[in-house]
């Protein structure tokens, strides 16, 4: 009996969400250390946080990194894992600055503590705040690989 597309996506599906689900420790491990470091725009010095944005992805197995950095300090981080089969490619692109921090004293919580309440990285905590940066994308791509190299 034929199948549709969607009906056979759907296990797929619900075994990516568990798995990034599963992966939620590690997900809140990830943001607290990239909310953590400063890079406000201007001045755009993001070195810092590509060292730890490098260092997180350098856990990813068969990953390429490589450092682009135009001028001093203004680093971009171009990331690879060679699939070795001809086919369509995925792409994740972020950014590693953030607005600046501004005032302290507006500040509810350390704008740089990367807090957690209730299991998750409370948004606003920070101007690191986990926007964009890197760890859901690596965490659901983690997820989908492991899931696409299973028979």
């Amino acid at each position: 009996m034929p199948t549709n597309d969607m009906t056979a996506r759907s296990p797929m599906r619900a075994r990516l969400a568990e798995e990034v689900s599963q992966s939620a420790p590690r997900l809140i491990e990830m943001t607290q250390a990239l909310v953590k470091v400063a890079s406000p725009n201007p001045p755009s010095d993001t070195a810092e946080v590509a060292a730890v944005a490098e260092r997180l992805l350098a856990d990813i197995p068969g990953v390429e990194v490589r450092r682009v950095e135009p001028e001093s300090g203004i680093v971009n981080l171009v990331a690879r894992i060679r699939s070795g089969a001809p086919g369509r490619r995925l792409i994740f692109n972020g950014h590693l600055d953030t607005f600046p921090l501004g005032d302290a004293a507006g500040w509810s919580v350390p704008p740089l503590g990367g807090g957690c309440d209730l299991g998750r990285v409370a948004r606003g905590i920070g101007r690191g705040d986990p926007d964009e940066r890197l760890r859901h994308l690596d965490e659901a791509r983690r997820a989908a690989l492991d899931l696409l190299r299973q028979p």
